[in-house]
């Protein structure tokens, strides 16, 4: 329904006229109101890609922040031959734009196995595309969320290390009792970092995903230019799917502040 807004009621308030800027403060927060209702009424299907898009945000997340911190743990704290060589090549990756290999991932995504189980049987397909795997996989190895922690790992003194060893511990109880506890800052701002980048994806689910319900939100901003909605529709709907950023960064503001205000920091 239009929201209709009588002008002489705006401006008059126990017998005063509003200002100018208080009609036009008013008029604007009612459209928007209405643009609101109309993409909440109109587009439920956008609400359940943003649900789609959430739950593979948050399968992706943790499975990313568990890799790169076991990395990075055994590339700063433990002692093998040849972890100079693979941190370089890790760190080398970083130069390299995700567009120059898209086109070849597309097609080893679509080589690969997998195992799916229905009606009590088991059944061995191939190809991953059009699947939330194909969204997730592919990214759990993260070289920059590897490299932070790598840096936040060096800052921690290795007597730490060398204490709990003689109290008995092996590699993977310091990993446990001593590193994680001291990481809070680093994954909070790798939680940060890799949330954005997946919340924002849009080439790639656009390259393997073809089905509307696999497909994440930044998709449907292209759906709604496509229907020729109008501009307070579009306009709302960015400003819903903005919400969870700024959710996200609120709750691991203080943590990520931390982060950048002990990198300034040495000795």
């Amino acid at each position: 329904h239009v929201v209709l807004v009588d002008e002489s009621a705006l401006n008059e308030l126990g017998g005063e006229r509003r200002p100018a800027n208080l009609d036009l403060t008013v008029e604007l927060a009612l459209q928007l109101r209405h643009q609101m209702a109309v993409v909440l009424r109109k587009h439920d299907s956008r609400r359940q890609r943003r649900g789609r898009a959430r739950r593979a945000m948050n399968k992706q997340a943790p499975s990313i922040g568990r890799i790169a911190i076991m990395a990075a743990f055994a590339l700063s704290r433990m002692r093998w031959r040849g972890k100079t060589l693979v941190l370089a090549a890790i760190i080398a990756t970083l130069i390299v734009p995700f567009e120059t290999f898209a086109l070849p991932l597309v097609w080893w995504v679509n080589k690969l196995p997998w195992v799916l189980f229905q009606d009590g049987q088991f059944f061995y397909t191939t190809g991953w595309l059009d699947t939330y795997r194909v969204q997730i996989f592919p990214f759990l190895a993260n070289a920059f969320s590897i490299y932070l922690f790598y840096s936040y790992f060096q800052s921690i003194p290795t007597t730490l290390d060398e204490a709990a060893r003689v109290d008995g511990a092996g590699w993977f109880r310091i990993y446990r009792s001593v590193v994680m506890p001291l990481a809070g800052p680093a994954i909070a701002t790798v939680a940060i970092l890799t949330f954005l980048p997946a919340w924002n994806s849009y080439l790639w689910p656009l390259m393997v995903v073809q089905t509307e319900n696999l497909r994440p939100v930044m998709v449907g901003v292209s759906y709604f230019m496509q229907q020729n909605v109008l501009w307070g529709q579009i306009m709302a709907y960015s400003t819903l799917i903005t919400i969870p950023v700024l959710v996200m960064f609120l709750a691991l503001q203080r943590q990520f502040i931390r982060s950048i205000a002990s990198a300034g920091v040495k000795g």
